[in-house]
C-alpha cells in the first residue's frame, strides 16, 4: 500500500471542488486499514468512498482514505430471503443492479445514488418509500485510533432520517468494511411514490411511469425510479454536484398547513417510522425542503458560478466555484428559507 502527499481530490469528489489531502491511501482490505492506523495515528483520517455526498472546504490537513473493499456474497439462503455480505467499497448502484438481476427485494427504489455500500448506513439512505435500515441487518468497522474490529447490529447503528451514530456522535472515528442487508426473493413493490403540483413536479409518480407494465417486477420499480431521477436531478458525470444538500425538514401540522396556503399542492408524509434527533412526538409531518426553495424561486438560481439546478431547487451544482463560494450559497439557502418560512434546514451532505 503507498502513501501519497499533497494528492488533489478534485477527480474524488462528485462537487469536484480543486482540494488536496494531505496525505493520501487507496485501501483494499482489513489489514491494509490496520496497517494505516498503526503508521498515521496522529494523522487525523477522512474516509472516502464515491465522494458523493461530501464538500471539502479546503485542503484537508491529513490523511484520506480511498475505500476499495470490494465483493458481493450470499452468506444466508432460505426460500423466502437472501442475505448478502458486500465489501464497503463497493458501488451503492452496482449493488442494486445486481439484487435487480436476480430479482430480490428491498433496495430496488434506492437505485441509482451515487456513493458507496459502506457509505449507506453511515447516511442512513432512503429515496422512493425505501429506507436502508428496513433491509440492514449488521456491519463490521475498525475504531481508526485501537485497530480493534467490532460487530454492529442494526440498533447499535442508531439509525435516525439521514443519519446514524456514524455520522453524529461516532462521526470519525469507525472504518466500515463490510455491509450484511436482507432481500427478499418474494418482493412486495413499493410504488406509492408521487409528486404534485404544476411547476415543481408536474404530477410525477411511479404508477404513472409503470401504468403499462401490468405486472410489474423489481426490474420494472428500478428502471421506473432511475427515469424519474434523471429527469429532477443533475447528472454527476457531467457536471460537479452532491445532489440534494439538505434533508427534508420535519414540522407542526400547522406550520404545513399554514405553507400550504401559499402552496396548495405542497405534500407532506408521515414521521412514524423514522426516528429523528429531535423529538417529533405529536403532530408533525415531513415536508420536501426542495418545495420550500422552488415556492421562493430558487429553481435555476445561479450566482456566479454556483447554483441550483434547473429541474430541482435542492440540488447544487458547481460550475467552477471554489468550495467557500459554493458554502456561501447553501448559506443563502438556509437563510431564505429561515427568513420565509422560519424554518431551519439541516445539511444533509458532510461539510469538511
Amino acid at each position: 500500500m503507498k502513501v501519497l502527499k499533497n494528492y488533489p481530490l478534485k477527480k474524488l469528489n462528485t462537487f469536484r471542488v480543486d482540494v488536496n489531502a494531505k496525505y493520501f491511501a487507496l485501501v483494499k482490505s482489513e489489514e491494509e486499514i490496520v496497517n494505516v492506523i498503526k503508521n498515521f495515528s496522529r494523522e487525523k483520517i477522512f474516509i472516502l468512498g464515491g465522494g458523493a455526498n461530501v464538500l471539502f472546504t479546503g485542503d484537508y490537513d491529513g490523511l484520506v482514505v480511498r475505500n476499495l473493499i470490494s465483493g458481493i456474497r450470499v452468506i444466508k439462503d432460505t426460500p423466502k430471503n437472501i442475505i448478502l455480505e458486500i465489501g464497503s467499497g463497493e458501488n451503492w448502484h452496482k449493488l442494486v443492479m445486481y439484487a435487480v438481476k436476480k430479482n430480490w427485494g428491498g433496495i430496488e427504489n434506492l437505485v441509482y445514488i451515487p456513493g458507496t455500500v459502506g457509505a449507506a448506513p453511515v447516511q442512513n439512505i432512503a429515496a422512493y418509500g425505501q429506507n436502508f435500515s428496513d433491509v440492514f441487518v449488521s456491519l463490521d468497522a475498525i475504531n481508526l485510533k485501537t485497530g480493534e474490529k467490532f460487530i454492529f447490529s442494526k440498533d447499535d447503528c442508531q439509525f435516525e432520517y439521514r443519519n446514524s451514530r456514524f455520522k453524529l456522535r461516532d462521526f470519525g472515528k469507525f472504518f466500515i468494511t463490510a455491509v450484511r442487508i436482507q432481500l427478499s426473493k418474494k418482493p412486495k413493490l413499493n410504488i406509492s411514490y408521487f409528486e404534485t403540483g404544476k411547476t415543481y413536479a408536474k404530477n410525477i409518480s411511479l404508477l404513472d411511469e409503470l401504468k403499462d407494465i401490468k405486472k410489474p417486477t423489481v426490474k420494472d420499480v428500478a428502471f421506473a425510479v432511475m427515469k424519474i431521477r434523471k429527469k429532477k436531478l443533475p447528472e454527476i458525470s457531467n457536471v460537479g454536484t452532491a445532489g440534494s444538500v439538505f434533508k427534508n425538514p420535519v414540522v407542526s401540522r400547522k406550520k404545513y398547513e399554514e405553507i400550504k396556503k401559499i402552496d396548495p399542492d405542497l405534500q407532506c408524509y408521515p414521521v412514524e417510522n423514522l426516528r429523528y434527533t429531535k423529538s417529533v412526538e405529536g403532530n408533525f409531518v415531513k415536508i420536501p425542503a426542495g418545495r420550500l426553495l422552488d415556492i421562493l424561486g430558487w429553481k435555476g438560481k445561479r450566482f456566479g458560478n454556483v447554483g441550483t439546478f434547473p429541474t430541482q431547487a435542492l440540488a447544487v451544482v458547481n460550475y467552477g466555484a471554489s468550495p467557500k463560494k459554493i458554502l456561501e450559497f447553501m448559506r443563502m439557502m438556509k437563510k431564505v428559507v429561515k427568513d420565509n418560512f422560519a424554518i431551519e434546514l439541516e445539511e444533509e451532505i458532510l461539510i469538511i
